[in-house]
């Protein structure tokens, strides 16, 4: 998610630089995955020498991670704004959808987070998501008490009709990712 054009006039050209690098990563990180980017192929296409992405991101991690923050900040705002403001579960569970349609207007969001996830457990990637869903998954849990001691999917279940999404944003998204 590249910078908007009134940001990018307020910031210096290191700050510039720097979220060129950004955008960078993470088109190449959407399209060819952590293992397959080399900070050779970032550097060259943000025009500048290798040796210089040292003076925003101390190495391919830490960009990695910057570039996954960057995509993950906006959802998790997004849901902890709408689970701080659900007053019934029903308006809770619109988190699904909600999720989903961040992943249809930011295609390459959903190809960072399907990357991520994909193959070694112990990944860099795979790790950073699953530690970020897991906290997500936390905060969802607290927030589902201030419903009347709903805290289990059993309980959930019997109180209200638990929802996905719609079948057709479900079928899109889906094959956004895969």
């Amino acid at each position: 998610m590249p910078a908007s054009p009134n940001s990018a006039q307020k910031l210096t050209k290191g700050e510039r630089t720097a979220q060129r690098v950004l955008d960078v990563a993470e088109d190449l990180f959407a399209t060819q995955g952590y293992d397959g980017t080399s900070l050779r192929q970032i550097a060259a296409q943000a025009g500048i020498r290798e040796p210089g992405l040292y003076n925003h991101f101390a190495g391919k991690q830490a960009l990695y991670e910057a570039v996954l923050f960057r995509a993950l900040n906006p959802m998790a705002e997004a849901l902890a704004d709408h689970m701080d403001k659900a007053s019934n579960l029903r308006e809770y569970t619109d988190l699904p959808a909600i999720m989903t349609d961040l992943l249809l207007e930011h295609p390459k969001m959903a190809s960072l987070f399907q990357r991520a996830l994909q193959g070694d457990s112990k990944s860099v990637g795979n790790q950073l998501m699953n530690s970020w869903l897991e906290r997500l998954f936390s905060q969802g849990m607290e927030n589902l008490e201030k419903f009347d001691g709903v805290t289990s999917i059993g309980n959930a279940a019997q109180s209200t009709e638990l929802r996905a999404t719609r079948s057709w944003k479900n079928t899109k998204l889906r094959s956004t990712l895969w």
